[in-house]
């Protein structure tokens, strides 16, 4: 019983070490199954060049981890200007890994030719921690990048709401009939 206890309180604390950590600066909101969409321009607001999910980013950074490959990425990111904000902890040893559209890992082990890295990438520390996803301004991957945009789930569709009963009349008042007292006739 004391073996189960000290595996699971291990397994929960890996998690929280795991789980990035937000700052009052920059809040990275997304968590597992979310996604970013990503455009070109200055600051997210051209061309569309993707949705990527958050998951697959981190399975493609995870696999390639911090191993140059022929391609010349992963390789890190220095983030001159802070051109990039990332989340507490994300600020030194910070890697960048290209990202495909198409939600396909990149080959960073094959050489350029013909493997165009374009714009979309996951940045992330050399303890492969998540640090956040941006994009190049230009399809070529040209200029420095910006964040791309989280996007906010949608609420579950529900089935709408049934329309409530009208709400019965309310009755009117009424006067209070008044009996006419009888008269009585007088005894002839």
């Amino acid at each position: 019983m004391v073996g189960v206890t000290n595996i699971l309180t291990l397994l929960a604390a890996t998690a929280v070490i795991a789980t990035p950590v937000p700052n009052e600066e920059f809040s990275l909101e997304a968590r597992a199954g979310q996604s970013y969409i990503c455009r070109g321009g200055l600051t997210n607001k051209g061309e569309l060049f993707g949705e990527v999910s958050q998951d697959r980013a981190i399975g493609f950074f995870r696999n390639a981890k911090t191993n140059t490959g022929a391609s010349g990425y992963p390789k890190e990111f220095d983030n001159k200007g802070k051109v990039m904000k990332f989340a507490k902890g994300c600020t030194k040893d910070v890697w960048e890994l290209p990202l495909l559209s198409t939600n396909k890992p990149y080959a960073f082990n094959s050489k350029k030719a013909g493997n165009r890295p374009g714009p979309l990438r996951v940045y992330y520390t050399k303890d492969l921690k998540f640090c956040g996803i941006g994009s190049k301004p230009t399809r070529e991957g040209l200029g420095n990048p910006h964040n791309c945009e989280f996007k906010t789930k949608s609420p579950a569709k529900s089935k709408p709401k049934p329309k409530p009963a009208p709400k019965p009349a309310k009755p009117q008042p009424t006067k209070p009939k008044t009996k006419k007292p009888k008269t009585k006739k007088p005894k002839a």
